[in-house]
């Protein structure tokens, strides 16, 4: 059954590339959205914005009332000077105080969905993956989303609805992996890695965002997505390209 009534939806991470391209969409449906950052922004005049709190504050003042609550929050694996440790606390340690919060609330969210990597599947030449395939462990980016994911369950007898969706490599020209690879290519530098047959499982940003809307507006989704598309490339099919 699909929801369209309007919302309060509070958005972890939602100033990077993903979360700010969903923040616009959910704007223009009519919908209130409450970012959590790790620092207040001041609107003109030195006036507090109130649409954004910070994780200090839900860690010692709660959480506000709202209809949803999406989880986008993690340091970018891609940046050059991005420590391990930072990696692990910006998505495992966060998440946990959204589920904290959330679930203290008098009256819980609808929905929860909680991002996860598509590296949740141990990297392999040839084998295909679905929601239902092992994963969490075999590599440390594996170990590192079966950790995300364990800490982003709920108690068994909460009311609200979990998705969670395993995002792949996004695509688009204002961020993500194009943006972190285009530097390179356009002096020259740009190469494959090895032997060039790794599978690269992407998505491009509208489809990705597109994926989180129809988690939130239909209530019979629940349990896992693959946040992927259909076709898929090797590292090599994909410079050639």
């Amino acid at each position: 059954m699909s929801s369209a009534r309007l919302m309060t939806i509070v958005v972890g991470g939602g100033t990077g590339f993903i979360g700010s391209r969903l923040i616009k969409t959910l704007r223009n449906e009519g919908h209130r959205v409450i970012i959590v950052s790790r620092t207040q922004a001041l609107l003109s005049g030195g006036r507090t914005d109130f649409d954004r709190i910070t994780w200090e504050e839900i860690k010692y003042s709660g959480f506000p009332k709202c209809d949803a609550v999406i989880g986008l929050q993690g340091t970018n694996v891609m940046w050059p000077f991005t420590k391990w440790e930072d990696v692990i606390g910006s998505r495992v340690d966060t998440t946990k105080q959204l589920v904290k919060s959330m679930s203290a609330l008098t009256t819980p969210p609808r929905v929860w969905i909680s991002a996860s990597g598509i590296g949740y599947y141990p990297p392999h030449p040839d084998k295909e993956y679905d929601e239902e395939s092992d994963g969490g462990s075999g590599d440390p980016l594996s170990e590192l989303c079966g950790q995300w994911e364990t800490v982003a369950k709920l108690p068994e007898d909460s009311p609200t609805r979990h998705v969670t969706v395993r995002i792949g490599l996004v695509l688009g020209r204002e961020g993500g992996m194009l943006a972190s690879m285009t530097p390179a290519f356009s002096l020259g530098l740009g190469g494959r890695i090895g032997s060039g047959k790794q599978w690269l499982p992407w998505i491009h940003i509208e489809d990705i965002v597109d994926i989180f809307m129809y988690a939130l507006h239909n209530d019979s989704v629940r349990g896992v997505i693959n946040g992927v598309a259909r076709t898929q490339y090797q590292i090599v099919s994909l410079l050639n390209n």
